[in-house]
């Protein structure tokens, strides 16, 4: 019978942490782990922060009354 070797494959993981202060502490327990290589951090604006940025460029939009904003938003 041949033995085979086989090389473990990689799994990505990706999760969110809610809080920035504690994103930190988690890569640092992360690195404690010898399997675990490669963390990537990104900060992801918020819906808030993302809003503000199209309004500072001028991507909004008007209307002339409520009524016409509804009408507007029932037909998507």
């Amino acid at each position: 019978m041949e033995a085979t070797m086989t090389t473990p494959s990689a799994i990505q993981m990706t999760f969110d942490v809610s809080d920035a202060k504690i994103a930190n502490h988690v890569k640092a327990l992360l690195q404690q782990i010898s399997a675990v290589s490669n963390i990537r951090m990104k900060k992801v604006k918020s819906e808030v922060e993302l809003s503000l940025e199209e309004a500072h460029q001028g991507k909004v939009t008007t209307w002339n009354s409520v009524d016409d904003y509804f009408k507007t938003m029932m037909a998507k």
